[in-house]
């Protein structure tokens, strides 16, 4: 009797799938489990599998988080590129090591651009993917010169582009392990559809306008460097070789590439979100779009990302134009507001200026729009906006802080609500008291503390003169050439 027909080349499949792992033990990548219908316990192998993977996982997004890795070095340990490992960080709402936040950083970025001269810049693959879809390489190209890309950046574009063409048709399905049980994830073919549409523009943008660059090691590239290009472990340092062996701009957003340049002599190096900055003070990217891609950056999980109260009071517009409320742009921005490591006065004084531009101020100055004046916030759809606007990021401002909060909400009370000397906002003190009450935090008033006064003016001074984390002017502003205020001479002349 005949049980089954098989062509004998499934036969030979089924075979080596079927002793592969008899055959080679040391090979992990494929494994055989027998489930049985109806038993949860036949899905224990699986959730073994999936168990030690989340391990060894954790461990090396610890040694990149915690040590010196570039993050191209945590995407090798664990077989996947760096736009997977960028994304899967973030949706932890954890921190990629971007920029140090520095002051002095920042200026040796501007400087940098400004002796590139705009020949030319090197994006490495994450760089590409987030000005791919913050729609600036008009904008880097502008600043910076043409763009350069290693070889690999559009091979592994490429390769993403296979894994999406093959899952087209009936969507991707994976599982992973999640609070000790496996969890599926499914996206349609839609879906996929829409990605693979997507990444075919971004190459065909590379293939158009872009130089694809081979990478070939010269003499001039430092001994440790061509060791390990040259012993074929990734491509690490592809771009880092290719800007060197060019003198072209570096620009990348991984910190780690970027010291390793800096530490072996070369510092023509730059980061997305710096070069965004430093586009929009030479008035190549205007104010909307600025904050629109810091909004996406922080999303993405960069840190030290610097924002001025003019970006908070743009991102709260744009915003209330789209859904009436603050929304995804404010929400992001104001996450960097604040913290446990955030400088006190920086910070507050930020939040000192944003209020008073809502609260204090009889109308609001568009700085983004030269001597354009927006509505007062007196009807209720804009009062309903301007207070969760103001919970929001007074939340955000003292987040994390135990010992000086009194203090900084005191000189918020002081320099946006009013004094006997200060003209203010009376409503703005009913709001505040009633906030502090509702949040269980302790009372204010005018004179919590002499520290407090004294703090007060050094905020109200950095309101004026700073942004959070960079220090740059506000949008639609010139270094030297800062907006009329409508305060009083005499209020003016006490926070300067």
């Amino acid at each position: 009797m005949i049980a089954e027909l098989r062509h004998k080349l499934v036969a030979r499949f089924h075979d080596v799938l079927a002793n592969f792992n008899t055959r080679f033990p040391n090979e992990t990548g494929l494994r055989r489990f027998s489930v049985a219908p109806g038993d949860p316990a036949s899905f224990e192998p699986i959730r073994e599998q999936l168990r030690q993977r989340q391990e060894l996982v954790r461990a090396e997004q610890q040694n990149y988080l915690a040590g010196h890795w570039p993050i191209g070095l945590l995407a090798t340990c664990l077989g996947l590129d760096t736009v997977d490992i960028a994304q899967g960080i973030a949706a932890q709402g954890l921190k990629l090591k971007v920029a140090l936040g520095h002051e002095a950083e920042r200026q040796a970025m501007v400087c940098a651009i400004a002796s590139n001269n705009a020949r030319g810049c090197v994006l490495d693959l994450l760089a590409f993917w987030n000005a791919w879809h913050l729609k600036v390489l008009d904008v880097i190209t502008a600043l910076c010169g043409p763009v350069h890309v290693g070889q690999r950046v559009l091979d592994r574009l490429m390769e993403r582009r296979e894994d999406l063409r093959r899952s087209s048709g009936r969507g991707t399905k994976s599982i992973h392990y999640r609070d000790g049980q496996i969890a599926f994830t499914e996206f349609g073919p839609e879906i996929v559809q829409e990605w693979l549409g997507d990444l075919d523009a971004a190459i065909a943008w590379l293939r158009e306008h872009a130089v694809i660059e081979p990478v070939v090691i010269s003499d001039a590239i430092p001994d440790v460097i061509k060791d390990h290009v040259s012993l074929g472990f990734g491509d690490l340092f592809d771009t880092l070789v290719i800007a060197w062996q060019k003198d072209l701009l570096l620009l990348s957003d991984d910190l780690p590439i970027r010291q390793v340049a800096a530490e072996l002599g070369f510092r023509k190096a730059a980061w997305t979100q710096g070069v965004l900055l430093t586009a929009r003070d030479r008035r190549r990217l205007d104010n909307e779009r600025y904050v629109r891609a810091t909004a996406y950056l922080i999303g993405a999980g960069h840190d030290f990302v610097g924002v001025a109260s003019d970006d908070l009071m743009l991102a709260l517009w744009l915003d209330f134009q789209a859904v009436g409320a603050p929304g995804p742009l404010f929400n992001a921005l104001s996450s960097v507001i604040g913290g446990r490591n955030a400088d006190p006065v920086s910070h507050t004084g930020q939040v000192i200026r944003f209020l008073r531009r809502t609260w204090a101020d009889w109308q609001t100055w568009h700085a983004w729009s030269t001597w354009t004046w927006w509505h007062r916030w007196d009807d209720p759809a804009t009062e309903r906006c301007r207070k969760r606007a103001t919970s929001i990021l007074l939340r955000c401002l003292i987040r994390e802080r135990v010992g000086d909060y009194p203090v900084m909400i005191a000189n918020i009370y002081r320099y946006v609500g009013g004094s006997d000397s200060m003209r203010g906002s009376p409503e703005f003190r009913v709001f505040l008291a009633q906030w502090v009450r509702g949040h269980f935090l302790l009372p204010t008033s005018d004179g919590v503390s002499r520290r407090a006064d004294v703090q007060a003016d050094a905020s109200a001074a950095k309101a004026d003169e700073t942004a959070v984390g960079v220090g740059e002017p506000g949008p639609g502003q010139r270094p030297g050439n800062r907006p009329k205020s409508h305060r009083s001479k005499h209020e003016r002349r006490r926070s300067l």
